[in-house]
C-alpha cells in the first residue's frame, strides 16, 4: 500500500508495508501492518488472533462467572473454535 502525500507543496511517497498474519486459533489470515501485529500479539500474551476470534476471547473473558486470565478464555476459544 502507498500513498502520495503533499508536503510544501512537493509530493512525497508513503509506504506502509503490510504482511499476512494467521490466526492461532481459526487460521484466517489478514493483511496487516507490522505495528498490529506486534500490538495483538502482546494484548493475547505472543498469539496473533483475527479480529472476531480476539472479540470472542474478550467476551469469554467477561461472561466467565469466575475470574479468568487472558490466556485461559483462549483456551476456551479455540477448544469452541477448534
Amino acid at each position: 500500500m502507498a500513498a502520495a502525500v503533499l508536503k510544501e507543496g512537493k509530493k512525497t511517497e508513503s509506504v506502509v508495508i503490510v504482511k499476512l498474519a494467521e490466526c492461532d486459533c481459526c487460521g484466517l489470515t489478514e493483511e496487516c501492518t507490522q505495528a498490529y501485529i506486534a500490538s495483538v500479539r502482546e494484548k493475547f500474551e505472543g498469539r496473533w488472533l483475527c479480529g472476531l476470534c480476539s472479540e470472542a476471547v474478550n467476551d469469554e473473558t467477561v461472561r466467565s462467572e469466575e475470574d479468568i486470565t487472558t490466556n485461559e478464555a483462549m483456551d476456551r476459544h479455540m477448544k469452541f473454535c477448534g
